[in-house]
């Protein structure tokens, strides 16, 4: 079934419950532009709101904007979710985008959701630089600059983000060089793999309030559904004062808890590159 027929789905079910006299509580997501910014497989991050918002109560309406030139409504949205694109994808979407910098910063200051992962940071960032010598100018939503690397690295990755460890993979296509700006901070701690540059190689990725940005893949919201969880909570709960959801059968997430378990043994005992962190 295509994202919109499941959005459509969706939408019906929160009907008929609200027929029975159920207020449904509902996770309005914005996906951009998804056959633009399509790399990694990381359009799973998706289905992955959608499978841990049910098994939280929650209904997730998703309204996919494949256009550059088509509109949306960021008033009606929790939560927009971006995935990675080549750095060559990135000017026309800056350009689609620039026009509504100071909605999505104020989108960002009520603390609803955005996530975006990869080179894809490059749009909500100050700026990209490439390898030669291009800039491409972000929304300036983050304190943030990217660097084209010269070589892509791969290998996994495995963060410490506040009480969770999150696991994935890395392709990395580019350093991120996070600023001073205090409102901002790393998502995570290395654990295992290369961190964000030289110069900051334990950290991972940065967050301001509910904005996210990420060179976790995998794709990291289906690897690590407590992390969804999580994050699913946080933005719903500027939008229902007081919200308490409930937490799941522990056997939901059983597959994946068994699958960082692995990841982790495997990494204690691999060799690594210099520049990639090994703290497990």
């Amino acid at each position: 079934m295509s994202a919109q027929g499941e959005s459509s789905g969706l939408v019906a079910g929160a009907a008929i419950a609200g027929a029975q006299g159920q207020s449904p509580l509902v996770l309005d997501v914005l996906w951009l532009y998804p056959d633009i910014l399509n790399l990694h497989g990381d359009r799973g991050n998706a289905m992955a709101l959608k499978r841990v918002a049910t098994q939280l109560g929650v209904t997730t309406r998703i309204q996919r904007v494949e256009r550059l030139g088509d509109r949306f409504d960021l008033d009606q949205a929790d939560l927009i979710l971006v995935g990675p694109g080549e750095l060559a994808a990135l000017p026309a979407v800056v350009d689609a985008l620039c026009p509504m910098t100071e909605q999505l910063r104020e989108f960002v200051n009520v603390g609803k959701g955005f996530y975006l992962s990869g080179p894809s940071a490059g749009l909500v960032a100050s700026r990209t630089t490439r390898c030669d010598g291009s800039v491409i100018e972000g929304l300036g939503l983050l304190d943030l600059d990217l660097h084209e690397r010269q070589v892509i690295y791969g290998d996994d990755l495995i963060i410490a983000c506040g009480d969770q460890e999150l696991n994935g993979i890395q392709i990395r296509m580019v350093n991120y060089h996070l600023g001073p700006d205090h409102d901002q901070a790393p998502l995570g701690r290395v654990l295992y793999g290369l961190g964000n540059s030289g110069e900051q190689p334990d950290h991972e990725g940065v967050r301001r309030k509910n904005l996210i940005a990420t060179n976790l893949l995998g794709p990291a919201l289906v690897k690590n559904p407590w992390f969804t969880a999580r994050y699913i909570r946080e933005v719903l709960t500027r939008k229902y004062h007081g919200l308490t959801l409930p937490d799941p059968d522990p056997e939901s997430w059983a597959f994946e808890r068994q699958g960082a378990v692995a990841a982790r043994r495997f990494n204690q005992s691999k060799k690594t590159l210099p520049g990639v962190l090994q703290l497990l």
